[in-house]
């Protein structure tokens, strides 16, 4: 899967990692739409972060176990 990452000061760039896979109570989103938010403008101030994003609207696509959601449910994410 493809994700942004911080590749230097004020450069982010779509990188390849491994898929994630569900585990225990957790399940993976195909991600659609994630939010601006602010730490946007702390990435455009030069300040280093590990990631952008933790607001997003998708789709999940694996469940570890039985519960709540299932595959092809549509759902909103803040992950901590």
């Amino acid at each position: 899967m493809k994700r942004a990452a911080i590749t230097g000061e004020r450069r982010a760039e779509l990188v390849e990692v491994p898929d994630p896979r569900a585990k225990e109570h957790w399940v993976v989103v195909k991600v659609h739409a994630a939010a601006m938010c602010t730490e946007y403008q702390a990435f455009a101030a030069g300040h280093k972060m590990d990631q952008l994003g933790h607001e997003a609207a998708g789709e999940v696509v694996e469940v570890a176990q039985p519960g709540r959601v299932e595959v092809g449910d549509r759902v909103v994410v803040m992950i901590l």
